[in-house]
């Protein structure tokens, strides 16, 4: 900031004036540079313990997203084409589909990592002393490949639900029942929020026991951080419950008005009609 003001000079017949103040400096104003010395500081701490430039990361992310760009843990797309299904075999399809996936990343892109990393040129240009930040570097990008997938794939389960396009919407048999004196559809329509929503939580199980590449080369036993974010969990669980809801508004409307119709067939309510009307007098018409 430069700063400019006049000065009074020496001349005969200005001795009466003034000179002016220097100006205030603007309030809220701060032209010293005490970042600068924390920025150095800051880079000097980061450049030994950040390895994303390493070319072995390159590598890592390449077949990674080989691997992850265009796959998901479940194939949605043929769950509207099968019909009413029910919800059990649904979680049993879907558990199944997760675990072959999982199998299926540990057999291929895991094999490859664990490959990249047991060559000699793996730790090229790493200092003894920055060994473990190398390897969180690798763990993290391994954890985000990993959480990023389960992500994509719990959205596109969300997506099968979307209020604006029910054309990939799936179909749950729900089966009428008597118990008890009682008309009930079986799964309750409860018990179907929760069977879908069930689906979700075990997507985001998937993963879960993945050794760290350094586990794995030592010995260990420490695993990956895949667990997905709660804020994932969270929204994908609430966006489902809205759309339920609104899918299961004219079910549970036929239901309620079926029962209103027909539930006194099955209450004991005909019954206790039979029988007052059988211990009653009538003529042999009212019979007939």
């Amino acid at each position: 900031l430069v700063q400019r003001v006049l000065i009074k000079p020496n001349i005969k017949g200005l001795e009466e004036e003034e000179e002016a103040p220097l100006p205030l400096l603007p309030l809220g104003l701060d032209f010293s540079r005490p970042w600068h010395n924390n920025f150095i500081k800051v880079k000097k701490k980061i450049l030994p313990k950040l390895h994303i430039l390493h070319p072995i990361m390159k590598n890592l992310l390449d077949f990674s997203y080989a691997a992850f760009s265009d796959f998901l843990i479940v194939d949605f797309s043929s769950f509207r084409l099968k019909g009413p299904v029910d919800c059990e075999s649904l979680k049993t399809e879907v558990s199944l589909s997760c675990a072959k996936a999982e199998e299926k990343i540990l057999n291929t892109w895991y094999q490859k990592v664990i490959s990249l990393f047991s060559q000699k040129e793996a730790l090229k240009g790493v200092k003894l002393y920055q060994t473990d930040s190398f390897f969180n570097c690798v763990s993290v990008l391994m954890s985000n490949q990993l959480k990023e997938l389960l992500r994509r794939t719990v959205e596109a389960f969300v997506k099968l639900f979307d209020s604006e396009d029910r054309s990939y919407l799936p179909l749950f048999k729900m089966n009428l029942s008597l118990d008890e004196k009682k008309m009930e559809l079986y799964p309750s329509f409860q018990d179907l929020e929760e069977g879908i929503l069930f689906l979700v939580n075990r997507i985001g199980q998937t993963f879960q026991n993945i050794q760290t590449v350094r586990s794995w080369l030592a010995g260990g036993a420490t695993t990956l951080d895949t667990e997905l974010p709660n804020d994932v969990i969270e929204l994908a669980t609430s966006t489902l419950k809205k759309a339920i809801g609104e899918n299961l508004q004219e079910p549970k409307a036929y239901f309620e008005n079926y029962v209103d119709k027909y539930g006194w067939l099955v209450d004991g309510t005909a019954q206790a009609r039979i029988e007052r009307f059988e211990a009653e007098e009538h003529t042999f018409d009212e019979y007939t």
